[in-house]
């Protein structure tokens, strides 16, 4: 329960960020919507690698773990932008309703897969400790 708390604020100051972005980019060019999110969503993951990795999961910043949040990452950002992209182009909600609808559509599928593939990092890298 302490991971969800944790990556839920985490993953909700990142939001906020991310939200502000979208904003920002919406109003300055009209561009589609599935590229100013995803412009907004991938200037925010860095941030939010860091904090997931350290402060949630708990495991070592390296290759391991960059390979586990890019591929989370990606498949996060395709549920992202088909919710954005239905809600915003198709059903003609407001803007703020598509990004929410799109935060939220991916929170518990990225948290349960980073979960379970950080967990077998920080299990590898504590059986390497103890080997040494």
């Amino acid at each position: 329960m302490r991971e969800l708390r944790w990556y839920f604020g985490a993953s909700f100051m990142t939001a906020c960020l991310d939200v502000l972005l979208v904003f920002a980019i919406n109003s300055f060019v009209n561009w589609p919507i599935v590229i100013t999110n995803s412009i907004s969503v991938t200037s925010t993951t860095i941030i939010h690698y860091l904090l997931i990795s350290k402060i949630v999961f708990r495991v070592k910043l390296g290759m391991p773990s960059l390979i586990v949040y890019f591929i989370t990452f990606m498949i996060g950002l395709a549920i992202q932008d088909l919710a954005i992209w239905v809600c915003f182009e198709v059903l003609d909600f407001p803007l703020l309703v598509s990004k929410g609808v799109s935060l939220g559509s991916s929170f518990f599928i990225l948290f349960f897969l980073r979960k379970v593939f950080f967990g077998k990092i920080r299990g590898k890298e504590k059986r390497s400790q103890s080997q040494v």
